[in-house]
């Protein structure tokens, strides 16, 4: 029986889910998200602006973006409170 090595690949193609395989899932995503945001600073319009998804996952941080998080987490809130008085 060989020995499973627990990365980022178990993470993702295996589902493991303990602490080693989602520390580096971790660290692979952050290294993603500044591999995408350096893209992006090179040519701007390789993403669609004014998502929040934009805003999360390239790092961009202009003012469509930057507002699209901004309703985001205004109506995130709204609904982690409606959920809490229920």
């Amino acid at each position: 029986m060989s020995a499973t090595v627990h990365n980022y690949s178990t993470y993702s193609n295996l589902g493991c889910r303990c602490p080693s395989c989602r520390e580096a899932n971790r660290k692979w995503q952050a290294r993603a998200r500044v591999r995408r945001g350096a893209a992006l600073a090179v040519d701007p319009s390789r993403v669609q602006h004014g998502r929040n998804s934009t805003y999360l996952n390239h790092l961009c941080r202009c003012a469509e973006c930057t507002d699209a998080h901004t309703l985001y987490a205004a109506r995130l809130r709204l609904h982690r409170a409606a959920a809490g008085a229920a």
